[in-house]
């Protein structure tokens, strides 16, 4: 079985991140840095980045799979876009939660449209 994925584990690896900054939410919209993921959560998802930004460099294991090993500079640059995605995706969580407070202390929580059929 043959991946068409050089940037695969890593990409993984973010996914990872972007995950946890969403699980941050409602009811309780703390940043996802002030806000702990269960142990399992935690362990799982630090073994899975773990091993997949291991498996291009792990020799024949990565060669079979088709992983090709990136660059530092392509990895940092990974890095920083997974970083800024989530200082927006904190930025975005921020503004919808203050402007839901203001709407529910006005009592104009919009409502969803009733669905027909």
């Amino acid at each position: 079985m043959q991946w068409s994925a050089t940037a695969a584990p890593p990409d993984a690896s973010a996914q990872l991140v972007r995950i946890t900054s969403a699980r941050t939410g409602a009811p309780s919209p703390r940043p996802f840095f002030r806000s702990r993921p269960g142990r399992a959560l935690l362990i799982s998802s630090t073994a899975l980045a773990a091993l997949t930004l291991a498996l291009p460099y792990s020799g024949w294991l990565g060669h079979e799979l088709g992983f090709t090993p990136l660059s530092a500079m392509l990895l940092l640059t990974l890095l920083a876009i997974t970083a800024a995605y989530v200082v927006a995706a904190e930025l975005v969580k921020r503004v919808f939660y203050r402007h839901r407070a203001r709407a529910s202390a006005g009592g104009q929580i919009p409502q969803p449209a009733p669905q027909s059929g």
